[in-house]
């Protein structure tokens, strides 16, 4: 019978070697019915299990024959690479190491016990393996594969990108090596490099989906994002059972506004990884851009419960809610977002502006997230001289309806071009709106740079020349922080678009005025603050009105007292809304004017009166309309009532040029004094409040006393003061160009003034 079983093992064996694995494996079992206990053929049918991809049999058929014959350490090898394959990271590397100790000095048990290692995340262990695989085999290319891959992991990125290199050297034709060597790169933001890494890659190994998925990440980061979507989709043809590439080609189109297949997608990547959290909260966003707001809060809780400290599913979640007016976990909320970004500067500066969050802690958001990019400038700009006109360059992503093109759409039509050319760069997308063209037409020359990577459009802009770049995105949607990191211009001015410090050395200049960033507020900005003679943001005399609509047109009752808060439902807080839940309790009839962009709003905020004791017919809400129209119907409410901590910016300017009075609290951050700068421009600083009791009472005030609110009225309409005189307006910014200008041509660095005499200016 023995030696029956050891003649089907040798026929067995040789069909196995010839590559007949079917008829091999019949008489590999065979063997063992006549010997169940035949140590050599348990084994090789254990190696054969783990050929075609079964690896807890390999597993267990190689477990066996090791209990039998313990002394063999391929077996032990072979044995630690099918647990490794089967999940059983612990057990591999007990293995692993049992065959090394059979074999000291073998590189080949020493390069497998890395991967063991490197797969339980003891990247210090699997070093030291890699290292005296290497040392026994100098010229296996493999070991300074994973060798460079375990250092990149561990942050040592010049010893990694030797060994990959290395690795290179020994075998120019291993696409793996490649790919290794353009993620490297890419995490080092040298696109350029990566590209080239991955796209050599590609050609070695057409059909290998990591090299088509690494090279749609570099196409993407360089705005190229048609190409990019082509490769994430050749490398889900290529491996269906991928989820990275169906989750990046998700947040692509999420980008590109094709959410109905961004959700598929993101839905594949999570059923392919489900404990993946950061894929529940791509699903998450895919669901949200749809309207799902329920399905949204689920996919990011589950990211939540699956990895309670994933940041992007918490400040998804918070934002969400914010939106919603879903309040049930609100102070939770903001205390968690306050102590993430505390503890460890995790949370976006733009998720902290809705926040009660100090002056101290958005200068830390935006440091920390500033020194992120930070980079060598990639630059050299030529000593300063004369100018006949100075260039100045206005980079955004918001050139298309957004309100930051309605702010600045009159100020490039106004520009002296005597003494200065104006460029338009645009990094955002094209929806082909008339603020658009009027913006584009409003300059002397426009560029559209939204496919281009962040080198490209820096070097786009060193490249024309600009003498001073005016950064209207910041680090909102669509802005290009890294692009400006660069320093493609020798001056750099931050303004408008994010309100606040970005906390940045490579933006010189923040322009504000003598309310938005009082002196004692300097410290808390990186750059250097000028103040602009009346206020920070300029006003738009030709902006589009539609006539004016009745009120029942707008389901508002003629003989009702409207109070109106027309600002972005993320704004609100139950706070601020428990002071205008009394505002009605106190003026019988009044109804509050509100807008929602989706129905949950609605629907909490409803419940939200209810709670407080107020009929939810008292809340009106307007659905959304063109901005004409809603220019035309401020002016049907009787009074603004502004939110904090986060006031109105160009909601108010709206306001205050339709005539309608509005009354905020102001606080100590940027955001929190937006809409007071606009009233003290509009020569009506009374309607400031300093205290949420103070806020109220003069909003009741105003409430009943509507011979005050008509002067108010005839006042702004007189519209007076630089607020409502772009023209003005353009001259004193032109004025702050001209002063930066020459305090750089006189080698001077950056200082901060005031436009209209330094004797004007006491920091």
């Amino acid at each position: 019978m023995s030696g029956g079983a050891d003649l089907l093992f040798q026929r067995a064996f040789a069909l196995h070697r010839a590559g007949d694995l079917a008829a091999a494996a019949r008489l590999y079992d065979q063997a063992l019915a006549a010997r169940p206990r035949h140590a050599a053929a348990l084994h090789y049918r254990g190696l054969l299990a783990y050929q075609q991809g079964d690896w807890r049999r390999a597993a267990d058929l190689i477990g066996r024959s090791v209990r039998i014959e313990g002394k063999d350490p391929a077996a032990w090898n072979n044995l630690g690479n099918a647990l490794q394959k089967a999940g059983r990271p612990a057990e591999a590397v007990k293995a692993l190491e049992t065959a090394l100790g059979l074999a000291p000095g073998d590189a080949r048990a020493a390069f497998n016990l890395g991967n063991a290692l490197d797969a339980a995340g003891r990247f210090d262990a699997a070093e030291r393996q890699y290292r005296a695989a290497i040392a026994a085999r100098p010229d296996h290319a493999p070991s300074h594969l994973n060798l460079g891959t375990v250092l990149g992991k561990a942050g040592r990125w010049p010893e990694a990108e030797e060994a990959l290199h290395r690795a290179i050297d020994l075998d120019p034709t291993s696409a793996p090596a490649q790919v290794a060597l353009g993620e490297l790169l890419r995490h080092l933001g040298r696109g350029g490099e990566a590209e080239a890494a991955f796209r050599r890659a590609v050609e070695l190994d057409p059909l290998n989906a990591e090299a088509q998925g690494g090279l749609g990440v570099v196409l993407e980061d360089k705005g190229a994002a048609v190409a990019a979507e082509g490769c994430y989709r050749a490398a889900i043809g290529l491996d269906p059972s991928a989820a990275a590439p169906h989750a990046r080609l998700a947040l692509l189109l999420l980008h590109s506004r094709r959410s109905a297949e961004a959700v598929t997608l993101a839905q594949a990547a999570v059923a392919l990884e489900p404990g993946n959290a950061g894929f529940h909260v791509i699903f998450g966003a895919a669901r949200e851009t749809e309207g799902e707001v329920a399905a949204a809060m689920a996919a990011y809780e589950t990211a939540l419960a699956l990895d309670p400290d994933q940041v992007a599913a918490f400040t998804a979640l918070r934002s969400l809610r914010r939106t919603a007016c879903d309040w049930r976990a609100f102070d939770a909320d903001e205390a968690r977002l306050l102590e993430l970004s505390r503890r460890d500067g995790a949370v976006a500066p733009l998720e902290l502006l809705s926040a009660p969050s100090s002056p101290a802690d958005q200068l830390w958001a935006g440091q920390r997230l500033a020194g992120s990019l930070a980079t060598a400038p990639a630059f050299v700009h030529p000593k300063p001289g004369p100018v006949e006109r100075l260039r100045i360059g206005y980079l955004s992503g918001d050139f298309r309806y957004h309100a930051v093109a309605s702010l600045v759409a009159e100020i490039f039509e106004r520009h002296d071009r005597s003494y200065f050319e104006t460029i338009g760069y645009s990094l955002g997308p094209d929806d082909g709106s008339a603020i658009r063209r009027r913006i584009a037409a409003g300059l002397d020359r426009f560029v559209d740079l939204r496919d281009r990577g962040h080198a490209e459009v820096a070097a786009r802009i060193h490249a024309d020349g600009i003498h001073i770049l005016v950064d209207l995105g910041g680090y909102t949607k669509y802005a290009r922080p890294a692009a400006v990191a660069l320093r493609p211009a020798p001056l750099q001015v931050s303004w408008l678009g994010f309100p606040g410090t970005m906390g940045a050395d490579f933006i010189d200049y923040l322009l504000a005025d003598r309310f938005l960033i009082p002196p004692e507020a300097f410290p808390f900005h990186t750059e250097k603050v000028v103040w602009l003679p009346e206020c920070y943001q300029p006003g738009d005399n030709r902006r589009p009105v539609a006539p004016a609509p009745a009120r029942a047109d707008c389901g508002l009752s003629d003989g009702a007292f409207v109070f109106a808060s027309f600002n972005n439902a993320a704004k609100l807080t139950p706070a601020i809304f428990t002071i205008w839940m009394r505002l009605l309790v106190a003026v019988p009839g009044a109804v509050l004017w509100l807008s929602a962009t989706i129905k949950p709003t609605a629907d909490n905020l409803r419940r939200e009166a209810a709670a407080r004791g107020i009929d939810p017919a008292r809340l009106v809400f307007a659905p959304p309309m063109p901005p004409e129209r809603y220019l035309a119907c401020l002016g049907l409410a009787d009074l603004f009532l502004d939110s904090a901590p986060y006031n109105a910016g160009a909601t108010a300017n709206d306001c205050l040029w339709a005539g309608l009075p509005l009354v905020t609290l102001a606080g100590d951050t940027y955001v929190g004094r937006m809409a007071g700068s606009l009233l003290t421009a509009a020569g009506l600083p009374e309607l400031i409040a300093h205290a949420p009791e103070e806020y109220e009472a003069l909003a009741l005030a105003l409430a009943g006393d509507p011979a005050r609110l008509g002067r108010m009225r005839a006042h702004l309409a007189r519209r007076q003061g630089g607020l409502f005189d772009a023209g003005r307006f353009t001259q004193g910014l032109e004025a702050a160009y001209r002063r930066m200008w020459e305090v750089h041509r006189a080698g001077s660095p950056p200082e901060a003034f005031a436009v209209g005499g330094a004797a004007a200016f006491h920091p």
